[in-house]
Order: structure tokens, then sequence, then C-alpha cells
């Protein structure tokens, strides 16, 4: 008899401990996984942010250190020779070299190409009514012909005395060879296309232009 009430006196001890000290206990293990986690995802954040702000720094530092190499200098994968012609008064590379293989025709034909790339054109070879050159190679001549702007720019003697070509201030004797393009229209539609900067008009061969 003494020992079931012991017993029963113990489990209603147990109980009644488990009924007061569970939900404090539950509460405690709660709030700790809640600050644990708290803990954790703020230290994730931490270093998302730090690798973003890398990556920005990187990104940043990449457009800072671009530097422009500057012309490519005529070498031996240029294809082409550094004895010159003229176009315009500026003496200009001769080339390129045309590929191995080919037949008596085609080298005809590249050479050929090559002799009217390179030729300066006047009025009565079909110059204007508008133009930004009067030959192909003074656009692409560096490091060969075929290629890129020249060291001097050919297009400052296109003003002759008598037209009524006046040089735009961004053309200039040592700058690249330049054209114009507009985003848009006059009448607001797109544009993008090529707009000379010079006209014939005024030229001794074209007294009968006169737009400007």
């Amino acid at each position: 008899m003494i020992k079931l009430v012991i017993f029963l006196f113990s489990d209603i001890f147990i109980l009644t401990f488990a009924g007061l000290i569970g939900p404090l206990f539950m509460k405690i293990y709660h709030q700790f996984f809640v600050v644990l986690f708290s803990v954790f995802w703020a230290m994730f954040s931490c270093l998302a942010t730090a690798g973003s702000d890398d990556n920005d720094k990187k990104n940043k530092t990449s457009v800072i250190t671009a530097v422009d190499t500057g012309a490519r200098p005529l070498d031996s994968n240029s294809g082409g020779s550094s004895s010159g012609s003229s176009s315009g008064g500026i003496v200009l590379p001769t080339g390129p070299v045309p590929i191995a293989g080919l037949s008596e025709n085609q080298l005809k034909f590249f050479n050929l190409g090559i002799e009217s790339f390179s030729k300066a054109r006047d009025v009565g070879m079909g110059l204007g009514p508008r133009f930004n050159l009067d030959s192909c190679v003074g656009c692409h001549a560096h490091p060969v012909v075929g290629g890129s702007s020249p060291a001097l720019n050919p297009q400052v003697l296109m003003p002759i005395p008598g037209d009524l070509n006046v040089l735009p201030s961004f053309i200039v004797e040592d700058g690249p060879v330049l054209e114009a393009r507009f985003v848009k229209n006059a009448n607001g539609t797109p544009d993008g296309g090529v707009h000379e900067l010079f006209v014939i008009s005024g030229r001794p061969e074209a007294p009968y232009c006169d737009i400007t």
C-alpha cells in the first residue's frame, strides 16, 4: 500500500513538473533556434553582399583600366608593304597581298579591285553630288589598303578654293576619318544612315550643281 502511494505520488510529481517546466523548455528551445537561424542568415547576407561588391568592383575596374591600344602597326601579318601611293596629296600604304593559290583570272580581278579601290575620283568619274572622300582608300588605308583610317586624315583636303564646303570642327588632320549619322530624320522617323560631309557645288567641273 505504501509503495502504491509513493508510486502514485511520484507520477503526479513528474507530470506536474513536466507540465510546469515543459512549456518553458520548449519556449527556450524555440527561441534558441530562432536566434541561431537569424545569425546564419545574417552571415549569408553579408557574404552575398560582399561577393556582389567584389563583382561590381571588378566590373568598374575593367572599365576604368580599359586602354585604347591605338592603330595597328604595320607588321608581317598586315598583308602589305609600307611603300605608298597618294590620295589627295597624302601618302598611303600599298597592299594588301593576295592570298596564295589564286588563278590567273582571280589575280587579275584582285588587282583591278585594288586599283579601283585606290583611285581618287572627280566629278567626271562620278564623284558627288555629296561625298565623304574622293576615294575608298582614303578611309581604308591603315595598316594597308583595305584597313582603317590612315595616320593623317585626307578629309582635311576635301574643301578646295571656290567650292561650298566648310570643314566640320570634328574633322582634324591627326584624327580618324569620320562620317555623320543621325538618330532620326527631320520628320522624326528613325535614321541611322550615313550622311555625307561634302558637296561638289562650286567646283569648276560642276558649275550646274548648287546643293549645299
